[in-house]
C-alpha cells in the first residue's frame, strides 16, 4: 500500500487489530476499536504503521522457502500476561485480551506451520478471536473459511479448529469439501489426537445448527452424546450424512474453566497453540486448494 487514503466510517487494520475511523480533521483523526476504546492519532502515524506492517509480512512471506516455520512480527503478544477475571463475560467492553499485542498475537507467535502464515483477528463486538493464514483469509467472508478459534463467556474459555458449511448448495464450500475429503482417511489419526489432547467435536453455542450435541472420541470410534444409536462411528460418516441444505458449524476443541485459565497466566497462550499445532495438518488440508 504505497498511499493510504483514510475515509470516515471505514475500517482499517493496525497492530492492535481492526478499527473504524470516527472523524478526521487535517492530520488528526479519532479511531475506535470494537472494544469501545477510542484514541486520537495522526493520519501520518497510522499510514506509517500500516506500511511497516505490510513490509514485515512481505518479508515473512518471502522467507517462506527458507524456513520450516513461519512467524509473526516480533511485537505480537508482548503485552499478554494472562487472562483476568474481568475478561470472562459475554461482551467486549473494556477488554483488550483479543488484540495482537495480547492473546491473539501471543498464540499466533507460538503456532508452527510449514504452509500457513498465521495471523489473528478479533471478531467484531464478540469475545472471540480467529486465527488463519494471512494469505488465504478473508475477514469479510470468514464463514466460508476454516480457522482456529477461541471464545470466552462468564465461566470458561473454549478453543479449537472451527469450520462451517453454508445451507445453500450454490454457496462457497471449498474449505468444507476439502475437510470432508481429508477426514475420510484420517479418522484413526483424529481419534488419537482428540484422546491425547482432550478434544471433542461440538457446535458453537446459540447457533441454529443441524449438528447437535457432541461427538466424544473413544478408542473404537466417535460416540454421539445425543443419539445412542450412533456409537463407534467415523467423523466422516457422521458429518457427511447430515442434511445437505442446512447450516453446520463444527468445532474440534476443548473447554477450560475460568479458574484454570487464570491460574495458567501467560502460559495459556502456549496451551492453545499446542492444540492448534497438533491439528494443524487438518487446517492446512482445508486451505491447500483455495489459494
Amino acid at each position: 500500500m504505497s498511499d493510504t487514503i483514510f475515509v470516515v466510517g471505514s475500517k482499517y487494520e493496525n497492530r492492535k487489530g481492526l478499527f473504524i475511523i470516527k472523524e478526521i480533521s487535517g492530520d488528526r483523526m479519532l479511531i475506535e476499536w470494537d472494544t469501545g476504546e477510542k484514541r486520537y492519532t495522526s493520519v501520518k502515524l497510522q499510514t506509517t504503521i500500516i506500511k511497516n506492517m505490510e513490509m514485515e509480512w512481505n518479508i515473512l512471506s518471502t522467507n517462506n522457502n527458507k524456513k520450516k516455520s513461519l512467524h509473526v512480527p516480533a511485537s505480537y503478544g508482548t503485552e499478554f500476561s494472562g487472562l483476568k477475571a474481568e475478561d470472562f463475560k459475554t461482551n467486549v467492553g473494556g477488554t483488550h485480551w483479543r488484540s495482537r499485542e495480547q492473546l491473539g498475537g501471543a498464540v499466533a507467535k507460538a503456532i508452527v506451520s510449514e504452509k500457513a502464515l498465521m495471523n489473528s483477528w478479533a471478531t467484531y463486538r464478540e469475545p472471540r478471536i480467529q486465527w488463519a493464514d494471512k494469505r488465504n483469509y478473508k475477514a469479510d467472508k470468514a464463514w466460508e473459511q476454516a480457522k482456529f478459534w477461541a471464545s470466552i463467556d462468564a465461566s470458561e474459555l473454549t478453543f479449537g479448529f472451527y469450520i462451517e458449511r453454508q445451507p445453500k448448495l450454490e454457496d462457497v464450500r471449498d474449505h468444507w469439501n476439502n475437510w470432508i475429503s481429508w477426514i475420510k482417511d484420517k479418522d484413526e489419526w483424529l481419534l488419537k489426537v482428540a484422546i491425547e489432547k482432550g478434544l471433542e467435536f461440538f457446535s458453537p453455542n446459540g447457533s441454529p445448527n443441524v449438528f447437535k450435541g457432541r461427538l466424544i472420541p473413544l478408542k473404537q470410534g466417535w460416540s454421539s452424546c445425543l443419539d445412542k444409536s450412533k456409537k463407534k462411528i467415523s467423523a466422516h460418516a457422521f458429518f457427511s450424512n447430515l442434511p445437505e441444505t442446512e447450516w453446520i458449524g463444527v468445532i474440534l476443541g476443548k473447554r477450560l474453566e475460568k479458574d484454570t485459565v487464570i491460574s495458567r497466566a501467560a502460559s495459556v497462550a502456549n496451551d492453545i497453540a499446542d492444540v492448534f499445532n497438533k491439528i494443524m495438518p487438518m487446517y492446512e488440508a482445508c486451505i491447500s486448494k483455495t489459494r
